[in-house]
């Protein structure tokens, strides 16, 4: 059989697997949406084509003879790969000029987020980003509600019919004037350092604000005295002012002259970071996702706990 046999059997091979499945041409004929008498030509014809018998009568039945379940089963496997093929046609098709949507808190639109793009865009160039920020809580309404693809967050929770995923932790340190007393302490500080002096927070529903208030909980909470803030970046210039204390991760630092990052000892000095994607994501937003995690190398963690001696 040359070539162009070959490619004349493939209209009427779907015929002959059905056949093979379901044991009549009839119920073949319905899986197909055809009428009886067209699948009984269609498995006539490749008959003719392959050149061999592939049924026979046995009583008021046609089944297969070797030669037909031979095809059958090869049929099978072609048609398999056929549609592994148009899946991964469609699914390439659709990364093409594909628009991902993210909706992040902003410190994290500093480094981690661009250097997750630029990765991404080496083997997907013509995916285009919408970007938008906003608190922790805002970011998860966003996927909720469908105008974001993904949220990237600290402390993140699954959406309802979502997927969620941690990428990393990383410590949360005090921020303060060099000229703050706070600053002349020789040792990491503590909880009951941070409450003793004003603090500058952001405010609720940041996921900022959780942390600061997990890190307060054994030691009275939030003193009523704090200042709340919509932005980490006026936080940091209040701290910068010498107006009080701020707790930030490091990657929403801006150094400067005058202010000192103080390491805070506690176990609660951390905050974790992860990705809320919306219900069945798409293909290049799970591909984004996977490239999230790769850019977590290099990034700043919490240090591993020293071994015990």
């Amino acid at each position: 059989m040359n070539q162009s046999d070959t490619r004349r059997l493939l209209p009427d091979l779907p015929v002959l697997v059905e056949l093979a499945r379901t044991g009549t041409i009839s119920e073949a004929a319905q899986e197909l949406g055809m009428q009886q008498p067209s699948a009984s030509r269609a498995v006539a014809r490749l008959a003719e084509h392959a050149g061999v018998r592939l049924t026979a009568r046995q009583g008021r039945s046609v089944v297969l003879t070797d030669a037909g379940r031979h095809l059958a089963e090869a049929g099978t496997e072609a048609l398999a790969l056929l549609e592994n093929g148009l899946i991964a046609a469609r699914r390439q098709a659709g990364t093409e000029n594909a628009l991902i949507s993210i909706s992040y808190q902003a410190a994290l639109g500093e480094s981690y987020l661009p250097r997750a793009i630029a990765h991404f865009r080496t083997f997907r160039r013509t995916t285009r980003f919408q970007l938008s920020h906003g608190s922790r809580r805002e970011t998860l309404e966003a996927v909720r509600d469908g105008s974001a693809d993904l949220a990237l967050l600290a402390e993140p929770e699954n959406v309802p019919g979502g997927q969620m995923s941690v990428l990393f932790d990383e410590p949360l340190v005090a921020l303060a004037s060099t000229q703050h007393p706070i600053a002349r302490l020789q040792r990491p500080l503590t909880p009951e350092d941070l409450r003793a002096h004003e603090l500058v927070i952001l405010g609720a529903g940041y996921g900022l604000h959780d942390s600061i208030v997990r890190l307060l909980a054994d030691v009275g909470g939030l003193p009523e005295t704090a200042f709340e803030v919509d932005d980490y970046r006026v936080a940091q210039g209040l701290a910068a002012a010498g107006v009080g204390v701020t707790v930030l991760p490091p990657s929403a630092v801006t150094h400067a002259t005058d202010v000192v990052e103080l390491p805070i000892d506690h176990p609660e000095a951390h905050r974790t970071i992860g990705v809320v994607t919306g219900p069945e994501p798409s293909p290049v937003v799970e591909d984004f996702v996977d490239v999230l995690h790769i850019a977590t190398r290099g990034h700043r963690r919490v240090p591993a706990p020293a071994a015990a001696e």
